[in-house]
């Protein structure tokens, strides 16, 4: 009974803070709070009401293993698990003004010069066609072959650089591009068709929210968000119906729409049950491991064994046999319960610093915390999608851009 009413004031505290935030008369304001809380909603809030609230015949037929994950887990256990969702919503809202109060009058990548942004679409365009080359086989191939993580992981990567560079040239050109929109389809259409379908997601997330910065436009109808919602779900959940090979039914059509979040969250499902308690905080120490990441595979081929002995052999005990790891898993490694503000902290601290570089790779964060944050675990989504896309690509390019401009600067009084 408690926990059912603490379930209920988690929902309503997400509904008014996001009607306080993000409603403006008929209009949705679409921003960070917007797409963070719809993922939120989806990937934590409705899965634990579904699993550990109102446990039902439905969820017990077509995810079994949930129920194995949470047997003999009390109330308390869950109401601290709760409480812990809350905290990360909540923490994540509050901070979110570092990064959304304050928006530059003229981002760092604006001020580049054409050669730099020349160069930067000629080298992502020639590292995208070398990884296309590399990865040809997987190219219509994703959802049918064997997931091979060693080709997949450089085409997505270089995938993700081209279509930055793509939007880094709009924003510099501060115009609509139809040759830059076509090019990033293309690309985006390629990359689906590995079956990085996450991916994809996002950088529609970002391209919509690009496009309407070039229109001047913050809001959007409610009613037609409604409406694009609804239609999404329902072409995704028929999709996944076709591609299942079920008939169409009331039960399979939630399991459906339901599955990824569902599959993504035994991790967070299993860490309940395998655990008595969850640390309240955990040891920061932990976090430099992750730095691993950013060496290639090609120069430190078993980096992934010292990652995953620290987040498998660690305090925090779980299985996740889809392979996607909640961030409610994450934190518990890396932050524990009263950690849980700082991470929220450090990462609008990092939203702040990309959109002071560019208002567009800033979209492509936003796009980040609206799935793959939720899913992917830290060593993906912090390292490879916001630390290196995000932070270091857009940061290399302005310090090319300042180095060119030293050396013109340099032949000129050379030349006088």
């Amino acid at each position: 009974m408690i926990l059912t009413i603490l379930y209920c004031l988690s929902w309503i505290v997400v509904i008014v803070l996001f009607v306080s935030q993000n409603l403006n008369k008929l209009n949705c304001i679409l921003d960070f709070r917007f797409f963070f809380t719809a993922g939120f909603i989806y990937y934590l809030l409705i899965p634990f009401g579904l699993t550990c609230v109102w446990r039902g015949g439905l969820i017990n037929n077509y995810f079994g293993m949930v129920g194995l994950f949470l047997y003999g887990v009390t109330d308390a256990q869950k109401i601290i698990a709760l409480i812990s969702i809350d905290l990360l919503y909540m923490s994540m809202i509050g901070f979110s003004g570092i990064h959304m109060n304050t928006v530059p009058k003229r981002s760092w990548i604006k001020q580049i010069n054409d050669f730099s942004l020349w160069v930067t679409l000629v080298f992502s365009g020639i590292l995208f066609l070398f990884a296309l080359y590399l990865g040809r086989l997987l190219i219509g191939h994703g959802y049918s072959g064997e997931y091979q993580s060693s080709i997949r992981g450089p085409f997505t990567f270089a995938a993700h650089i081209a279509s930055l560079s793509l939007l880094i040239y709009m924003e510099r050109k501060e115009g609509y591009s139809k040759v830059a929109l076509c090019m990033l389809c293309i690309i985006q259409a390629l990359v689906i068709s590995t079956g990085t379908r996450m991916e994809c997601i996002t950088m529609m997330i970002t391209v919509f929210l690009a496009i309407l910065n070039l229109k001047r436009k913050k809001n959007v109808a409610i009613f037609k968000m409604i409406l694009v919602v609804i239609l999404a779900a329902s072409f995704m959940t028929y999709v996944g119906i076709v591609r299942s090979g079920y008939a169409i039914t009331k039960g399979i059509a939630v399991s459906v729409l339901m599955g990824e979040a569902i599959a993504t969250d035994y991790s967070f499902f299993s860490s309940l049950g395998m655990n008595v308690k969850m640390p309240l905080l955990s040891n920061p120490l932990k976090l430099s491991v992750l730095l691993v990441n950013l060496i290639p595979t090609m120069l430190y081929p078993n980096k992934w064994e010292v990652y995953h002995n620290l987040i498998y052999n660690g305090s925090v005990k779980f299985a996740n046999p889809a392979g996607a790891m909640s961030l409610h898993t994450s934190l518990m490694i890396f932050f524990g319960i009263l950690g849980i503000p700082v991470f929220c902290l450090l990462l609008s601290i990092m939203l702040k610093f990309i959109r002071n570089m560019s208002e567009f790779v800033y979209y492509d964060a936003i796009g980040a915390c609206t799935f793959l944050l939720f899913r992917n675990g830290f060593e993906t989504t912090l390292i490879k999608n916001l630390f290196e896309c995000c932070v270091l690509f857009p940061f290399f390019v302005i310090c090319f851009n300042l180095l060119v401009v030293k050396a013109k600067t340099r032949l000129f009084f050379d030349a006088h």
